[in-house]
């Protein structure tokens, strides 16, 4: 494997580089990403991985011409026609490029520093790779062996003690100006991990009264019976906003599920709304903070809610770099 070590490459952007207006335009729906693997052998890749998530999007290959890696990546990009900086990403290789994928994996340089959601990230992502013929014999061990590190990280140390997530954030955030969950209500538009995490943690805080919006009725309707709430197709958002004071959104959707429209008639009601949006890309447009009864979040301010913790679980970082 030691051969290969001057062909290890990453081009990643993260939360550590940019602001979310910047991170969303690289961000990477499963199904795009499958164009991008079948671009790899017309740019003497021989291998190629995926990692696109809220706070990242990085690409990982074994090629002997970074210049051509460059440029599959633009080339990639142009076929979804999507403009891009490619100096906004940055360039690892060799064995920087390996130390980086076992950090994202054990949490390490996450937002939330220890989140345990990275893991499943990363395995769906690399399950996808190798469906779409993206990684090979050497970038598959590497990914296993980043997997298997995260694990040793999480098990030796206390980097992922306590309860720590974008959901938990979210929901301590929101819990700053509503202390009382118990007679608030909720929409959750996405009912995957993320929307089933931040579920669980308002039922934690005593709220009761949940609508759930999903694309997938099956997994809308699933949430919305763990959550004794009640299920709302897609379409029928705009109804219920004004009987609800708190809506989040997190859904891979690369549109806006909130729009300004939607909003500013809320807003001539007098009606009171708070927007969480966790998505990457962004799932509400930003003008709506602009009106005066709407209060809009985003994942890049929901760092300083959880410092505290994140103080803690960082003093865990020397411990973990041995691993």
């Amino acid at each position: 494997m030691h051969n290969y070590m001057q062909k290890f490459h990453s081009f990643g952007i993260s939360h550590k580089d940019a602001a979310v207006h910047i991170r969303e335009r690289f961000s990477l729906p499963f199904d795009d990403s499958k164009s991008f693997y079948s671009l790899k052998d017309s740019f003497n890749i021989n291998e190629c991985y995926i990692l696109s998530t809220c706070n990242r999007t990085e690409f990982y290959a074994i090629t002997s011409d970074v210049d051509e890696f460059r440029d599959f990546i633009i080339s990639g990009y142009e076929r979804l026609n999507k403009s891009i900086q490619i100096e906004s990403l940055r360039h690892l290789s060799g064995s920087n490029c390996i130390n980086h994928l076992m950090q994202v994996s054990a949490g390490m340089d996450s937002m939330m520093v220890g989140e345990t959601q990275i893991t499943s990230q990363i395995k769906t992502s690399f399950k996808h790779a190798r469906e779409f013929m993206g990684t090979g014999p050497i970038l598959n061990r590497f990914i296993q062996f980043s997997l298997e590190a995260g694990k040793r990280v999480r098990t030796e140390t206390n980097l992922s003690a306590g309860s720590i997530s974008i959901s938990y954030a979210a929901v301590e955030k929101i819990g700053t100006i509503y202390p009382d969950f118990s007679d608030i209500s909720i929409l959750l538009i996405g009912a995957g991990s993320t929307g089933k995490l931040t579920a669980s943690h308002f039922l934690k805080k005593g709220a009761t009264k949940f609508y759930i919006a999903n694309r997938n009725e099956e997994r809308g309707k699933n949430l919305a019976k763990e959550t004794n709430g009640q299920y709302i197709p897609f379409e029928d958002i705009s109804n219920i906003l004004s009987k609800v004071q708190i809506v989040v959104t997190c859904t891979s959707a690369d549109f806006p599920v909130i729009t300004s429209k939607q909003v500013v008639e809320i807003d001539a009601l007098n009606h009171s709304l708070l927007l969480m949006d966790l998505s990457v890309p962004r799932n509400i447009l930003a003008d709506v903070e602009d009106l005066s009864n709407i209060t809009l979040y985003t994942v890049d301010e929901l760092e300083s809610v959880v410092s505290e913790r994140l103080f803690a679980r960082k003093q865990e970082l020397p411990r973990a770099s041995l691993i």
